[in-house]
């Protein structure tokens, strides 16, 4: 996503140092203009929505689940059909139904199963994280490419 926008403000940059005929200084109060119309004119819904399939993130057309309360719902209803009890445990050693709990929660941490269904599914929320995080990350390493060719004026 971040490549075409830095192509965008590239072209913008150059257009205005053109049309100033190298008579023009580029100030930092011109950067804001520049990057709007690279921005606005860059991400398009058609660019996201390529960049997001690119990444895996097909869930934000709209089939994600918001939340994990789903995961809730089905406990609650194995527990309506099965004959669930909860009691709680002090130090937890030498309860049966624990020592199980805790048999197959370190059978799966030494040999983790990827999850099915509903489960394999992102929340929104961690989508949400996720681009965030890609945002993040892309801006940094835009700015520490970038700021290594600029005067010491840009870098503060």
């Amino acid at each position: 996503m971040f490549k075409p926008l830095s192509t965008a403000y590239s072209k913008e940059l150059t257009t205005h140092l053109h049309s100033g005929q190298g008579l023009s200084v580029i100030k930092k109060s011109d950067f804001f203009h520049l990057f709007w119309k690279a921005w606005t004119n860059t991400f398009t819904p058609e660019l996201i929505l390529r960049s997001f399939k690119a990444t895996v993130i097909w869930c934000l057309r709209g089939d994600a689940p918001p939340t994990s309360q789903w995961a809730f719902l089905e406990c609650h209803s194995a527990m309506e059909t099965h004959d669930v009890s909860i009691k709680w445990a002090p130090g937890h050693l030498g309860i049966e139904g624990n020592e199980a709990a805790d048999r197959l929660a370190n059978l799966e941490a030494q040999h983790p199963s990827p999850p099915t269904g509903i489960a394999a599914m992102p929340t929104l929320s961690g989508i949400k994280t996720i681009a965030r995080k890609m945002l993040q990350h892309t801006q940094q390493t835009w700015w520490s490419n970038k700021k290594t060719k600029l005067s010491k004026w840009y870098k503060s």
